[in-house]
């Protein structure tokens, strides 16, 4: 067998690591031992009616598949978890996108749990957003900027003030025993 034909043959399914990105135009290339690819396309997990927008990184590995031995023909199929790019999770119940050092969404598929852990979360409806659940808690501050309308007794177990106005310390001024009705409160 000569060198071209091996080398074909290798070509055929092989690993390559990107070298450069031309994000505009959804193209990279790729390094295979010394070679290097042409532009190809940046694979994409969905490209019709539901498409997904990814970028590889410099560095990240992919399967190159090439029909025909020849880089100049090459497809990236898949990306590779590399010593460079490791798994971002060893647990086989979790599903988990990484999104840098510090934000993940992770699905525990055995406990039925999503964890997201992200600096901010902007969320934009055109008509509404409905938590369809028992219960729902937040451990931090909410601030509404529009009114709020409750169905059932809201509680609190702190004080509840409305313009300085404390609702369990608050007096009224003209009050009079009988059946009229108290002022504005103090």
């Amino acid at each position: 067998m000569n060198a071209e034909t091996q080398r074909r043959l290798h070509n055929i399914a092989t690993i390559g690591t990107v070298t450069h990105i031309d994000a505009d135009s959804a193209l990279m290339r790729l390094a295979v031992g010394e070679n290097e690819t042409d532009w190809v396309s940046i694979p994409a997990i969905a490209a019709g009616a539901i498409s997904v927008w990814r970028c590889p990184s410099i560095g990240e590995q992919y399967l190159l598949v090439s029909p025909s031995g020849d880089l100049a023909n090459a497809i990236p199929v898949i990306s590779l978890y590399s010593d460079n790019n490791p798994s971002p999770s060893t647990d086989p119940n979790e599903i988990r996108f990484r999104y840098n050092d510090t934000d993940f969404c992770s699905i525990d598929v055995v406990k039925s749990q999503l964890t997201m852990h992200i600096s901010e979360t902007l969320i934009k409806s055109k008509t509404s957003i409905v938590l369809d659940t028992p219960n729902t808690r937040m451990t931090g501050s909410l601030q509404v900027d529009k009114g709020i309308h409750a169905k059932e007794a809201i509680k609190s177990d702190e004080e509840v003030s409305a313009k300085d106005i404390k609702l369990s310390k608050h007096g009224h001024k003209n009050v009079e025993n009988g059946s009229g009705t108290s002022g504005d409160p103090v």
